[in-house]
């Protein structure tokens, strides 16, 4: 069990330091953001247009099928995220602690997938391939369905899942490391 808990640790820290070279360094969001016309304009104006934090897609549902459809043809579609109405800062530590803690949790999950299959991963690659394997049909439904389904951009869905896919091969080789049938048999039973 310590070597469990050592590598749900080990495998948090080393994808929540993946995180912050990715997005903190290489920075591939500014490369797909595109920039609005007359930003100052736009931030002077938005609150009328958005005036709560949320989601806004435009043109909304909330008419006949007919009307929205006709809107739809004629363009444009238009989805914003509303994030905050101000007083943060880029480098908000609430969202820090978040974010460890949401990895910590995937991590844990992925942890106990690894300790109730151990039976069928008896080898650090069968480990490994399982942690990729997961992570990528996981990746495939949630980053690549959100661009088919929510027509979110493919360049901005894209390094998002090439983020995951790169965190599932750190958290797989951690946890396949650690996690092993050894460590298990002689205090669970057979089921």
């Amino acid at each position: 069990m310590k070597k469990v808990i050592l590598g749900i640790f080990l495998a948090t820290l080393a994808n929540y330091a993946w995180g912050f070279v990715y997005w903190g360094v290489i920075s591939p969001q500014t490369k797909v953001w595109k920039e609005t016309q007359n930003e100052e304009q736009f931030r002077a104006e938005a609150e009328a247009y958005f005036p709560e934090t949320g989601m806004y897609y435009v043109p909304h549902f909330n008419r006949e099928l007919e009307s929205v459809e006709k809107l739809f043809q004629e363009g444009p579609l238009v989805m914003v995220t509303v994030l905050s109405k101000g007083g943060e800062t880029t480098a908000d530590s609430g969202i820090m602690i978040q974010g460890f803690v949401c990895m910590l949790i995937t991590t844990s999950l992925i942890a106990l997938l690894i300790v109730k299959t151990l039976p069928a991963l008896k080898t650090y690659r069968c480990r490994f391939i399982f942690v990729i394997t997961f992570g990528s049909a996981a990746t495939m439904m949630l980053r690549i369905g959100d661009a088919i389904w929510w027509r979110l951009p493919w360049n901005w869905q894209l390094i998002g899942a090439f983020y995951d896919v790169v965190s599932m091969v750190i958290v797989g080789a951690i946890l396949a490391k650690l996690i092993t049938p050894l460590d298990h048999s002689k205090t669970e039973p057979d089921h």
